[in-house]
């Protein structure tokens, strides 16, 4: 069964502060569950998210830009693959 995790647990797994797993969340670039006025992510959410965003400037989560050559790469071939489509 996949965990749920709270913003403060999100925050110690990823290293930031909790202002900035929110900014995440608000990006939706990790899926949150809304339980009253408390936001969770499952675990599986998390772990995905580190591997997506891998080598990506996250500093700016509603602007995301690759920094490295890999995540160039990875942009590049996901831009061909839509024009493919």
């Amino acid at each position: 069964m996949d965990e749920l995790v709270t913003i403060p647990t999100i925050s110690k797994i990823l290293g930031c502060n909790q202002h900035m797993v929110g900014k995440l969340m608000d990006a939706e670039l990790i899926q949150p569950l809304k339980f009253g006025n408390c936001r969770k992510a499952r675990r599986r959410a998390v772990d995905e998210f580190m591997i997506n965003y891998e080598g990506f400037d996250l500093s700016d989560p509603f602007n995301v830009v690759p920094i490295t050559q890999a995540a160039i790469e990875k942009e590049l071939r996901k831009k061909i693959k839509e024009v493919a489509v």
